[in-house]
């Protein structure tokens, strides 16, 4: 066998953090803002007494004209810091 292990190069796999996400940085960090300096009712999101999934995918809609899948928005939330 020539070359062996060494010779299949390794590297990373899947998409590159960022690729095809569905709001821009500056986005982001309005919703982050929005949600740290506000409670749901304080916007008018009324059946919304707290921060939830449900909540911050209303507020992006709201704020963004975004609609995004639930899932996707506990993505956002799992790696905001």
């Amino acid at each position: 066998m020539k070359g062996g292990d060494e010779a299949i190069a390794l590297g990373k796999r899947g998409r590159r953090y960022g690729h095809q996400r569905s709001l821009t940085s500056e986005q982001e960090q309005e919703i982050k803002n929005l949600i740290m300096e506000n409670t749901p009712d304080q916007i008018g999101l009324l059946p919304y007494a707290l921060w939830t999934r449900d909540a911050v995918r209303e507020a992006i809609k709201v704020s963004q004209g975004i609609v995004m899948p639930i899932r996707t928005v506990g993505d956002y939330l799992s790696c905001s810091s």
